[in-house]
């Protein structure tokens, strides 16, 4: 269903809030989809708001093009606590002997 309200959203750039019905079907009104989930058997409406489904577009960018980074760091953050507590990278203790 994101997807369809993404594209809806690029579509309708004036458009802020739009309303889903369980069929699909996508409304600028919520008394529209309130209506046409009369004569649906679910009858529950979802609320998407252009500002959310951008934040998680950027932090879904975000995520995606950081994560080798932030996880290289936290292995090499690792790496020095295991040498200052003598392990090896492993995780096997040394030999102190």
């Amino acid at each position: 269903m994101e997807d369809r309200v993404k594209k809806f959203f690029a579509v309708n750039t004036g458009v802020d809030v739009v309303y889903s019905t369980s069929d699909g079907f996508l409304f600028t009104k919520k008394q529209d989809a309130t209506v046409h989930s009369f004569t649906l058997e679910n009858k529950e409406i979802s609320e998407f708001e252009r500002n959310k489904i951008e934040f998680k577009e950027v932090l879904n960018y975000v995520e995606n093009e950081f994560k080798d980074t932030l996880n290289n760091k936290e292995k090499q953050v690792n790496n020095k606590k295991n040498k200052k507590n003598g392990r090896t990278t492993k995780g096997n203790v040394q030999n102190t002997k």
